[in-house]
């Protein structure tokens, strides 16, 4: 008995020695696309901000779990040709949800680092709007919102893998940048909102951040 409990304290110990907890902030510019069974005109891309809390667990062998709390702008444009005067018009359809990232990677370096995750992305929709420019002239297309909050689908559901790297100011303070590529495995359309169609989200976001780093037994340099 004694013999297995001093393993396990021994293997404990090995486990714990040098281990680092990473809490920070991060923020950033995303470009969205959708993947679409609807012919939605022209270009869909659409650009919105990322940003939010995290945190990594970092153990010896540099393997890391983490999670984060970010919020993240999404959507799509589609951009029309009005009858008679051929103008061009953009309409635009926000999704501004609350992501969960829960992600697993590896990290190498000590005061400059890389690493790459990946990770499941489930998220809460906070709102939804489509809006709409003024055409001047006309009486039709006065412009303006249209909030689609309750039309659309509140949950959706992703993957996200990512890339990036820092350097360490000092012994606990971290910059670091990164890249990921996130997509939609759920559809935003409902029975009122482009029924019986599918509108996936997917695209690309580059952030930069700051951790802060704490050491558990050993500090790295």
């Amino acid at each position: 008995m004694k013999k297995s409990l001093t393993f396990l304290l021994i293997t404990a110990s090995i486990l714990t020695y040098g281990q680092m907890h990473q809490f920070g902030l991060k923020g950033g510019i995303a470009k969205t696309f959708v993947e679409s069974s609807v012919d939605i005109p022209y270009g869909s891309e659409k650009f919105g901000a990322i940003g939010g809390l995290t945190y990594e667990y970092v153990s010896p062998m540099k393997l890391f779990a983490g999670a984060e709390l970010l919020y993240q702008q999404r959507g799509l444009k589609e951009d029309y040709l009005l009858p008679y005067s051929y103008e061009l018009i953009t309409t635009t359809h926000h999704f501004n949800y609350l992501t969960l990232v829960a992600k697993g990677g590896v990290q190498f370096g000590k005061r400059g680092c890389f690493y790459f995750n990946v990770g499941l992305t489930p998220s809460y929709l906070i709102n939804a709007k489509i809006s709409t420019p003024a055409v001047a002239g006309s009486i039709l297309y006065l412009g303006g919102t249209q909030d689609i909050s309750n039309d659309v689908n509140k949950l959706d559901l992703g993957g996200i893998a990512e890339i990036g790297g820092g350097f360490g100011i000092g012994e606990q303070m971290l910059i670091c940048a990164s890249l990921s590529y996130q997509k939609s495995f759920t559809s935003v359309t409902t029975n009122i909102y482009y029924k019986d169609e599918s509108i996936k989200h997917y695209g690309m976001g580059l952030c930069l951040g700051v951790k802060y780093r704490l050491f558990s037994e050993q500090k790295e340099k």
